[in-house]
């Protein structure tokens, strides 16, 4: 009951937490924080009356319907997002009970969620519903906060769309150098994030699809410190937008088990990824394609997944970049057993 995290960076991260799902299969008991069974009662002694009933072993307890685990996401690219550290607590309970993996890895559960990068924060919470093992839908809110440094977060004039690709356009310079002098249109500020995803998993014998739908809202005070500013670039998603504005994101993966899942074993996963992010008031869109390999361990010590992956993509729509510009990511994630 941990396939539907915060993965809002690389759909690389998705496909671990969809292996974890769809190879989970039923809740057991022996299943990593559920309670031991209970040991078989001993047997008859020889002298004991012929009449005497044979004990019968105990059945071993169900595992239990409610977790709270924690959820770990780690990030390293090359660009735009640099460094990201997240940490999630959850807390689910399992809806009814199945003996099939298309419908074991259901529940209702909450968390509080928070992300933090050398530029910003976003801390806040999350709702989360999955009637079965394939489709899940979460609802969050985020306080987001910027520090004003690595010139982030840039406030942007001229920005009316369409937007040329900018060695066409000069309107909009939404690029800064993180190392460089200090620009004056970055700004130490703070605004919200709130959004609805709808996830999508499916695996048939090796091979493993899925998808996560995203719609944002962003919104600044009107008093921002942008002034007179009526945009900004949002770093996380790759998009120019107005100070109080809308996205959609969907990022997708299918994926080949190379090595497939075994108890207790790693398994290894390559295949192909993508993702599309657009603005609504600024029409700004961005499309970002490549190829993944990722290394899944079920189980190790207090942790109940660890995985590894490495991204190798490039932009097929993005107006800053134009040509082949590699977009290079190692992610790291990991979901504790059970702390109850």
């Amino acid at each position: 009951m941990h396939a539907w995290g915060v993965r809002r960076v690389a759909p690389a991260a998705l496909a671990a937490l969809a292996l974890a799902a769809l190879a989970a299969g039923p809740a057991r008991a022996d299943a990593p924080g559920a309670a031991a069974p209970a040991p078989a009662s001993a047997p008859a002694s020889a002298s004991a009356p012929a009449s005497a009933p044979a004990s019968v072993p105990a059945p071993a307890p169900a595992a239990p319907r409610t977790r709270l685990f924690v959820e770990l996401f780690y990030l390293m690219s090359l660009f735009p997002e640099g460094l990201v550290a997240e940490g999630t607590l959850h807390l689910h309970h399992q809806l009814y009970h199945s003996d099939s993996f298309v419908f074991s890895d259901n529940f209702v559960g909450a968390g509080v969620i928070s992300s933090v990068t050398p530029a910003f924060t976003q801390d806040g919470a999350i709702l989360l519903f999955a009637p079965t093992s394939f489709l899940g839908f979460q609802l969050g809110y985020e306080l987001v906060t910027y520090f004003g440094t690595f010139n982030s977060m840039l406030t942007l004039d001229d920005c009316e769309p369409p937007l040329l690709p900018a060695d066409r356009d000069t309107r909009c310079v939404s690029e800064a150098d993180s190392f460089g002098p200090h620009v004056p249109n970055a700004h130490a500020d703070w605004g919200h994030r709130s959004w609805l995803q709808i996830s999508a998993r499916g695996k048939l014998w090796r091979l493993i699809a899925l998808d996560d739908f995203s719609i944002d809202h962003w919104w600044f005070r009107s008093g921002w410190a942008g002034g007179s500013d009526r945009w900004w670039m949002n770093e996380q998603i790759g998009l120019v937008m107005e100070r109080v504005d809308w996205s959609i994101t969907n990022s997708a993966a299918l994926l080949f088990e190379v090595v497939p899942e075994r108890p207790g074993k790693p398994s290894f996963l390559v295949g192909a990824e993508d993702r599309v992010a657009r603005a609504f008031a600024t029409r700004y869109y961005t499309n970002r394609t490549g190829l993944t390999a990722m290394v899944r361990v079920p189980a190790w010590g207090p942790l109940r997944d660890l995985w590894a992956a490495l991204s190798v993509s490039t932009w097929t729509h993005e107006r800053n970049r134009v040509g082949f510009i590699p977009y290079l990511a190692i992610s790291l994630g990991a979901n504790t057993r059970s702390l109850l």
